[in-house]
């Protein structure tokens, strides 16, 4: 295992229903809600999908499970599209801890993290997430769609290690 990403390859889940849920969902651009003059205040082409209290099922499931799997008790679920051509520059996430991503889109373009001077870039349909680690998205033709899971209560480690447990156990 590494320090950037641990890929999921037993979480059942719906592609198909996980788009559908989607698209009931309104997209506005992703917004800072404290301005601090940079890219991240507003981001017209990385839209977020806010789950609330939508009609949610197939989500609420995933998330029922990444929680008794991961034992994190708080999970938000969104949906993100990063348009097509669009980059998304080098960072951290801000408060979320890490996070399960579900990629719903066909082609995509990979995460990248940052290690000291080296960078290395990670393909995955589902995987967990270390965003505390400096990562980014690079342009690609075809929009990258995803459903993130963000976990703000327990780190990478902690994830990984409760995942790998309870999958060991059923």
């Amino acid at each position: 295992m590494n320090n950037f990403i641990y890929h999921v390859n037993d979480l059942d889940y719906s592609k198909k229903y996980l788009i559908k849920e989607a698209d009931e969902l309104e997209f506005k651009p992703f917004e800072l809600p404290t301005k601090h003059n940079s890219f991240w205040d507003h981001v017209p082409t990385w839209l977020q999908g806010w789950v609330g209290d939508a009609a949610v099922d197939e989500v609420n499931r995933i998330k029922d499970v990444i929680a008794e799997r991961t034992g994190s008790k708080e999970i938000r679920p969104r949906y993100y599209r990063q348009e097509a051509n669009t980059s998304l520059p080098m960072h951290s996430d801000n408060g979320t801890k890490c996070c399960i991503n579900i990629l719903l889109s066909g082609e995509y373009a990979p995460i990248v993290f940052e290690d000291g001077f080296t960078q290395t870039s990670f393909h995955y349909e589902c995987a967990i997430l270390n965003i505390q680690r400096r990562h980014s998205v690079p342009a690609f033709p075809e929009e990258r769609f995803l459903l993130k899971y963000s976990i703000f209560d327990i780190d990478f480690d902690e994830a990984v290690s409760g995942w790998i447990n309870q999958g060991a156990m059923n």
